[in-house]
């Protein structure tokens, strides 16, 4: 089990909870803390399913770069602490021979000359410290992903390799995901809450895959009236 006490759930996760029904988002929420805590589960729902393995690699990648964050703070740590060391190690010979020139009685007019003269500020923001620097340049912003609708031949190649995954019928998927693509073609690809469908496949797997629209559309396919 990992040593962290924490893990990272992003906003867009509302996103594919609303395309599941409440019993289908419960399973998904105990399978992510499962997942976290190295307990065992199972998840025959293959919608859950396909939402968790989603999570699962961003889980992955989230984790990878907090071994990467750590591993930098642990080398960063360990120079702090030598550049301390070095530092106090000055310190203590400055101040050696701070104590031999104060022993010294010629020149201890000069010494408490320097003493007492204040520093000055330089140009009127504080001191000058050499080897410091008041101003760092910041990171540039990543770029933000830009959106882009899926084409009728990505929907219907994805709609058939999901139908040979899940065992259902490969001409029903194809039709049932014809007619989400052409739906959300005239919404301008959102939802009927006017949301951004981000997860194109999540939400015709969720929304439009169900046994009722499937078992319809296979009997329409054979010459059954419905």
């Amino acid at each position: 089990m990992s040593e962290k006490k924490s893990f990272l759930l992003y906003k867009d996760f509302a996103d594919q909870l609303e395309d599941l029904s409440d019993e289908q988002a419960g399973i998904l929420i105990k399978s992510i803390f499962a997942y976290q805590t190295d307990a065992e589960f199972s998840v025959d729902d293959p919608v859950v399913s396909f939402a968790l393995k989603g999570l699962i690699n961003q889980f992955k990648r989230d984790d990878s770069k907090y071994s990467d964050i750590c591993a930098s703070r642990s080398v960063a740590g360990r120079k702090g602490a030598k550049q301390k060391l070095a530092n106090a190690g000055k310190r203590k010979h400055k101040l050696a021979n701070q104590a031999d020139i104060d022993t010294d009685t010629d020149t201890d007019t000069d010494i408490e000359t320097d003493i007492n003269t204040p520093l000055t500020p330089q140009g009127g923001n504080g001191l000058s410290v050499e080897g410091s620097e008041t101003n760092s340049t910041p990171k540039p912003s990543s770029p933000k992903e830009t959106w882009v609708a899926p084409t009728i031949p990505e929907v219907t190649a994805w709609s058939a390799d999901w139908a040979k995954k899940h065992g259902k019928n490969e001409n029903a998927c194809r039709s049932v995901a014809t007619e989400a693509f052409q739906y959300y073609t005239r919404q301008d690809w959102k939802d009927r809450n006017g949301k951004r469908v981000k997860s194109w496949k999540l939400k015709i797997a969720g929304v439009w895959f169900t046994d009722e629209k499937l078992g319809k559309t296979k009997r329409a396919s054979i010459g059954i009236r419905v």
